[in-house]
């Protein structure tokens, strides 16, 4: 359990308790994380990742990850996000290809992005 502050630019600063569930093994990661705003009209939030990394061979490792995010205050909807990588892992470079998608307010207002990544994790 956590406890702490959440800012948003529309709203500001608040105070939040979230829950945390992570499974991590070698070639797997999960986490889930929900959390809530603790002020009179709430909003509540469900953020997850998934990750898979299996060995392909001696030097390569498959990549893949889905990451979400859903953030809803008690009448609508305020902003969520998808986020999927799919690519592999040469000697510690991960490369591949992504797509997000983002939806914001009410009238959930989509956007897309597609495209490549090149990433180095120290």
């Amino acid at each position: 359990m956590s406890v702490g502050g959440f800012y948003a630019n529309n709203v500001g600063a608040r105070p939040s308790v979230a829950l945390g569930y992570t499974v991590q093994r070698p070639h797997l990661l999960l986490m889930l994380q929900p959390r809530l705003d603790v002020v009179k009209a709430p909003s509540f939030e469900l953020f997850g990742i998934v990750e898979w990394r299996p060995v392909l061979g001696k030097h390569v490792v498959g990549y893949t990850r889905f990451q979400f995010m859903s953030n809803r205050g008690q009448s609508f909807h305020n902003r969520s996000y998808q986020q999927v990588r799919v690519g592999v892992e040469v000697k510690g470079v991960q490369f591949g290809v992504g797509f997000q998608a983002d939806e914001y307010g009410r009238d959930l207002i989509t956007l897309y992005n597609t495209g490549v990544f090149i990433r180095r994790q120290f």
